[in-house]
């Protein structure tokens, strides 16, 4: 969020409520002649907005494919291919379009797109660390991680130390943004997380900084206003001393 003359991000809960579309079961669109997926109304948007030659390639290659929800999942690992070949052909000026598409790919085909994690995860991650300074690029990259990690959680806590190493680098930014906006990332993932014993040797093994492994736990203790979260007596149960 823009202020005077500085830019304040929003908390990563308050970035779930502002932009995620939360339904877990299906999605709702206004009219029968509708585009009933997420993703098909951001490349619409896009249209409208980017006459760039890579996305103009990029939409006719797809157009085909999108016209409704079912043959987007149907169909999602061609689109998921072009996806990632059209973010190789941007520069980071260029890229918020991309990181749009991604997250309305990862709330159309929920923990489907998990299969493609390993392939934008790391991109979302290493443009944002290359553009930390701008910070109305950043809110896009951060507008991004919020989609996948909410709509791709549960498969996530599966996978939960390739998802923390790949986190890794943005939780030890020298920025003070980033780092924080991790912590509450992550904190949304631990929370959810079954066996906190695992889960604090998991990370006192994986992190070796002390303020950050900090700035985690005290993010799974925050909630709603001033208030603890309803997790924290289990969280501080299980925290180790030494931490």
């Amino acid at each position: 969020m823009k202020g005077d003359n500085t830019f304040r991000f929003l908390k990563y809960k308050d970035e779930i409520k502002r932009k995620v579309v939360v339904s877990f079961k299906t999605n709702h669109f206004d009219g029968e002649d509708s585009l009933d997926s997420y993703f098909a109304l951001a490349v619409e948007k896009w249209t409208d907005s980017s006459s760039s030659e890579q996305f103009i390639a990029f939409r006719r290659k797809i157009a085909p494919y999108v016209l409704s929800l079912k043959l987007i999942i149907f169909h999602q690992d061609l689109i998921c291919q072009e996806l990632k070949i059209f973010w190789e052909q941007l520069g980071d000026t260029c890229l918020p379009p991309a990181l749009d598409l991604v997250a309305n790919l990862a709330c159309d085909i929920r923990e489907d797109f998990f299969k493609h994690i390993d392939d934008f995860l790391p991109l979302v991650v290493n443009a944002t660390i290359r553009n930390s300074k701008n910070a109305e690029f950043l809110a896009n990259c951060f507008n991004c991680l919020s989609h996948l990690v909410y709509f791709l959680h549960r498969p996530m806590i599966r996978n939960i130390r390739k998802i923390l190493k790949c986190f890794l680098p943005l939780l030890s930014h020298c920025s003070s943004d980033i780092p924080r906006f991790t912590a509450e990332c992550l904190a949304f993932l631990f929370r959810k997380f079954g066996d906190k014993i695992a889960l604090f040797h998991i990370l006192e093994e994986m992190i070796e900084n002390p303020e950050c492994l900090g700035a985690i736990l005290t993010e799974m203790l925050s909630g709603v206003g001033e208030k603890v979260h309803t997790t924290s007596l289990e969280v501080i149960h299980f925290t180790p001393l030494n931490c």
